[in-house]
């Protein structure tokens, strides 16, 4: 049994302690390490709500679902005393190294639907449209949508983004960024972002805050067909207008949210490498944080 750690107490973190406990091979330890929220999430895993210091002694590997505000200094605080760690997107661009096996949470790259899509897309040849388009209700907690928190181009831009990068199977030349700023001063309601990749093709991650039920999905095409996946409530994959119909499970275990959790349970015992490991994560949150910082300049 891998001890595993939950640091935060929001939604996030819910999701995370939730998936924990449908894992045969995880021990959910606690939750907490300072979050003010953690007492409810807490009570309703049936596990203690413990101090930074207490998750840390008690833990072999730890999920950091906090405030990107926050991220820096419990990766620090973590050096040296976890085997392992998934670290919640959006990510700072320079965020220390965690001295262990790191992942960056990309749920949605777990997910049976989305693999089995991503191998669809890998046969479609040289594909000339990659678009993926989010569209959620903003929070009601925390910063979310405001600049400090990255706006709608980060969150939840940065947490479906692995999903259209890994869909160019190519590097990123370049990326550029159309921000549109809501009712509100100061928060950005939508973002646009398009990668120019080596082959000369683009790709382009749509994502805004708006009223209703939560939408993404995942398009591409090429001259010999169209994939489209979509993502929430749970994944599904149609391939040239026909669905492609999978069994469903519990959501979280569709969402990808067990497969990524038992993939860290085997990081400290190197049964398991880190996907999408923290590097990679940290580098795409880079490119979308450049992005977003350029088109910014263009306010006012």
């Amino acid at each position: 049994m891998t001890r595993i750690g939950i640091i935060g107490g929001g939604h996030g973190a819910a999701l995370h302690a939730q998936a924990a406990l449908l894992c045969d091979r995880i021990e959910l330890v606690g939750v907490g390490g300072g979050s003010s929220s953690a007492t409810e999430l807490a009570s309703a895993a049936e596990v203690p709500d413990l101090s930074l210091d207490a998750i840390l002694d008690r833990s072999d590997a730890v999920v950091v679902a906090v405030p990107p505000a926050r991220t820096p200094e419990v990766i620090d605080a973590l050096v040296g005393e976890v085997g392992a760690v998934l670290v919640e997107a959006p990510v700072p661009a320079d965020l220390p190294d965690p001295g262990c096996p790191a992942m960056i949470g990309a749920n949605l790259l777990h997910a049976p639907t989305v693999r089995r899509a991503m191998r669809a897309i890998g046969d479609l040849e040289s594909p000339h449209h990659l678009v993926l388009r989010s569209s959620q209700p903003a929070p009601t907690w925390g910063g979310h949508g405001s600049l400090a928190f990255g706006g709608a181009g980060l969150d939840p831009g940065a947490r479906l983004a692995p999903v259209l990068f890994a869909a160019t199977g190519e590097a990123i030349n370049s990326a550029a960024a159309r921000i549109t700023e809501g009712p509100v001063t100061g928060v950005e309601e939508s973002a646009t972002i398009t990668l120019t990749l080596p082959s000369g093709r683009a790709a382009r991650l749509e994502s805004k805050w708006a009223p209703g039920s939560a939408r993404a999905e995942l398009e591409v095409a090429s001259d010999e067909g169209v994939a489209l996946v979509s993502f929430f409530p749970e994944p599904e994959l149609e391939i040239d207008g026909v669905p492609m119909t999978a069994p469903q499970g519990h959501p979280l275990v569709d969402l990808g949210f067990v497969a990524q959790l038992e993939r860290l349970a085997g990081l400290p015992d190197r049964s398991a490498t880190p996907w999408l490991d923290l590097a990679t994560g940290r580098a795409i949150c880079g490119v979308l944080s450049a992005a977003i910082v350029t088109a910014r300049g263009g306010f006012g």
